[in-house]
C-alpha cells in the first residue's frame, strides 16, 4: 500500500521530532529529504531539516548557539512571518550572547548587542502571523531574561507580570523573583 505525499511529509516531520526527543543529534545532522518528494515538498523539507538542526544546535550540550543563530537567521530571513523561526532566532541569539552566564549583567559591546537583539525581536514580532499564546509566553520569558541581563529588572518584571501563566509558569515565577530582587537592590 502506497502512502500519500501528505503521509510521507507527516512521517518525515515525526521522524525528525523523534530524533530531537531522543537527542539523536547526528541523525538530525544527516537528515535528507526523501527522494520521492516533489521539488516544492523538498524545499519545505529542507527548511524543516534546518529548523531541527537549529533546535539541535541549541539543545545539544556540545552544540553551538552560534550555529543555531545561523540556521534560524536564514529561515527567518526567508520566512519573516513564521513565528517559530523568529522565536527560536531570538532564543538562539540570547543563548549565544549570554553563554553559560544566564543571569550576568551585560557591559560594553555585549550590552549594545543585547539592546540590538531586543529591538530586532520586538520589530519581528510586529510582522508575525498567527502568534499563539504559548509562543507569546516563550517570547516574553526570553525577553525578560534578556532585560535582566541588560540591567532593566523593572521592565523585566513588567513583562512577566503581564504574561498569563502557562507551560512556563515556574520559569516566569523564577524570573519574576529575580527581577523583583534586582529592582529592590537598585532602589535601596
Amino acid at each position: 500500500m502506497e502512502r500519500s505525499p501528505q503521509g510521507i511529509s507527516r512521517q518525515f516531520r515525526i521522524d525528525l521530532q523523534l530524533k530531537l526527543l531522543r537527542r539523536d543529534w547526528s541523525g538530525i545532522a544527516q537528515a535528507e529529504p526523501p527522494p520521492e518528494f516533489s521539488e516544492h515538498t523538498r524545499e519545505t523539507a529542507l527548511d524543516l531539516i534546518n529548523f531541527f538542526k537549529g533546535l539541535a544546535a541549541l539543545r545539544d550540550p556540545d552544540g553551538s548557539p552560534e550555529g543555531a543563530v545561523a540556521f534560524f537567521g536564514a529561515l527567518h530571513q526567508q520566512h519573516p512571518h513564521v513565528a517559530a523561526y523568529s522565536m527560536n532566532l531570538f532564543a538562539a541569539e540570547i543563548s549565544h550572547l549570554l553563554g553559560t552566564g544566564g543571569f550576568t549583567e551585560l557591559h560594553g559591546f555585549s550590552l549594545v548587542r543585547g539592546r540590538q537583539i531586543l529591538a530586532e525581536a520586538e520589530q519581528a514580532m510586529l510582522h508575525l502571523r498567527e502568534v499563539r499564546a504559548p509562543d507569546l509566553e516563550i517570547f516574553n520569558s526570553n525577553k525578560a531574561l534578556l532585560l535582566l541581563a541588560l540591567g532593566q529588572s523593572d521592565r523585566a518584571y513588567g513583562v512577566l507580570a503581564c504574561t498569563p501563566p502557562g507551560r512556563l509558569r515556574d520559569n516566569l515565577a523564577a524570573y519574576s523573583a529575580i527581577a523583583l530582587n534586582l529592582a529592590g537592590g537598585k532602589r535601596s
